[in-house]
């Protein structure tokens, strides 16, 4: 799902799109449909109540694809602040991280790549390789990293959500 603001500022949007054009002017629940330039699903929320204003497929089942992401640098970040690691640490790069397929950072094999660098990796070139490689640093495994991203997910309140890896590819256990 991505999260974008309303023109006034007051609601936000997370929908998943059946193409990158998002629907032209206001958003209301009988203008969201499944069309080649509308959302597939959409959920609109005000930020002070919380008050659902338009729930359009919102519980439909779909691969959380860039949530992903969000969720391993969410706990990427989390390590940061409890210093469990720095910005210089350094990480190692399996031959898992480096054949993953998809986009890429295109960190080597054998090689140490700095904290930092794999920030950048994830959050710009939405580098699945780098998803892996910090994964597997925090989590031991990327499976085991898995099970953290599960728990945050059940701990923000995600209930519908189920991570199998740290970078969102799709996969059918999703």
């Amino acid at each position: 799902k991505s999260w974008k603001k309303s023109e006034k500022g007051k609601a936000y949007i997370a929908q998943k799109t059946a193409s990158v054009e998002p629907a032209a002017g206001p958003v209301s629940g009988s203008a969201v449909s499944a069309t080649a330039n509308h959302p597939m699903a959409a959920y609109v929320i005000h930020p002070a109540t919380g008050t659902v204003l338009v729930d359009e497929n919102g519980e439909a089942r779909m691969g959380p694809a860039s949530l992903t992401k969000l969720m391993t640098l969410y706990l990427t970040f989390d390590a940061l602040k409890t210093n469990r690691i720095n910005l210089q640490t350094m990480v190692p790069v399996s031959e898992r991280a480096w054949r993953t397929e998809g986009s890429k950072m295109f960190i080597e094999v054998g090689k140490q790549v700095d904290v930092d660098s794999l920030i950048k990796g994830i959050s710009i070139v939405s580098g699945n390789d780098s998803c892996v490689a910090i994964s597997e640093y925090l989590g031991g495994t990327e499976e085991g990293f898995v099970q953290m991203m599960n728990a945050k997910a059940k701990d923000l309140g995600m209930e519908n959500t189920h991570f199998v890896n740290a970078n969102g590819l799709p996969d059918p256990n999703q």
